[in-house]
């Protein structure tokens, strides 16, 4: 427990995959983070992959990817906050619920949580231009100390206005690594689809028991589409100060930990 008796802070990055995986998985998350409770104050960062591509099709709109990011038009941008805040939030905060776990959806824009700016993504070292992709440039610490001094769980989704009110789509896995450095959390779970970060995916016995900085540095050359953002994002928290970063595809299942003060060079 932290200073004044307080619990310490984790948190949750829950993909849009696992969503989509149905109400067993969601039960299954649901129940977890539920836990979990028992011993830290949780907070839920959530994306939605899935869902923002399914809607994008039924748009007539094609997903695009640079970097392992989504190439994210205004029209893309819109779908995405359709999706997040339509689909997914809702089923999130739902399935927690049920368990009697009361929780907060929330964009960016709500009690100005977060704001956004333009990202910065570079890719051997090559600037890409990835439109209206964003990453956090501030994170309202109070409103979430608040909702979290109500016993309630935030469930915050990855968009937010900038400074000017444009919006932008914001990778879930970066927004959580900077969110949980924000926080000053203890630790930071990235949930995704499969129970780690592979030292030669997808070699089953190349699946890493433990990562330090200048190990996950040395996989970015190499990373593929999906992992790369993730292991920014854990290098992004580690940095920020947060104690241990788990990657893996369940609460509670042992996954990659990743411990250690993170460098800057990335590409």
């Amino acid at each position: 427990m932290t200073a004044g008796g307080a619990l310490p802070v984790t948190v949750v990055k829950f993909g849009g995959a696992a969503v989509a995986g149905g109400p067993d998985a969601l039960a299954r998350f649901a129940r977890g983070c539920a836990e979990l409770r028992q011993q830290a104050r949780v907070v839920v960062v959530h994306g939605g992959g899935p869902q923002i591509t399914a809607l994008l099709g039924r748009l007539g709109l094609d997903s695009q990817f640079r970097a392992g990011l989504r190439v994210s038009t205004p029209e893309v941008v819109s779908a995405a906050r359709a999706a997040l805040l339509g689909e997914v939030a809702p089923d999130i905060v739902m399935a927690l619920q049920r368990l009697g776990v009361t929780a907060l959806g929330m964009s960016g824009a709500d009690a100005g949580v977060l704001t956004a700016r333009p990202a910065q993504v570079a890719l051997n070292g090559e600037s890409v231009d990835l439109g209206w992709v964003g990453e956090l440039a501030e994170v309202n610490v109070e409103v979430l100390r608040r909702v979290m001094e109500l016993g309630w769980v935030p469930v915050l989704a990855s968009v937010a206005p900038g400074a000017d009110g444009h919006w932008f789509n914001i990778n879930a896995d970066s927004a959580a690594g900077v969110i949980a450095g924000a926080l000053n959390a203890t630790r930071l779970v990235i949930l995704t689809d499969v129970p780690g970060i592979y030292e030669r995916w997808p070699a089953a016995e190349s699946l890493l028991a433990e990562a330090d900085a200048e190990t996950l540095r040395g996989l970015l050359p190499g990373a593929e589409r999906g992992i790369r953002p993730k292991i920014l994002a854990v290098l992004d928290a580690l940095d920020a100060g947060v104690a241990e970063v788990i990657v893996t595809d369940a609460l509670g299942a042992a996954g990659t930990v990743c411990r250690g003060s993170a460098g800057t060079a990335r590409d």
